[in-house]
């Protein structure tokens, strides 16, 4: 379920969809969501 991600997530990427959730209070599934959306992983 997690192979289409392969490469996708860099570190710079996790610490930016971390701090979504962490500092600015968005929830995980909404992050995901978007960042998925924005691979065109996601309709």
């Amino acid at each position: 379920a997690l192979a289409p991600l392969g490469g996708l997530i860099d570190d710079a990427t996790m610490r930016r969809l971390n701090f979504q959730v962490d500092e600015e209070g968005e929830s995980p599934a909404d992050v995901a969501r978007g960042f998925l959306r924005s691979q065109q992983l996601l309709k």
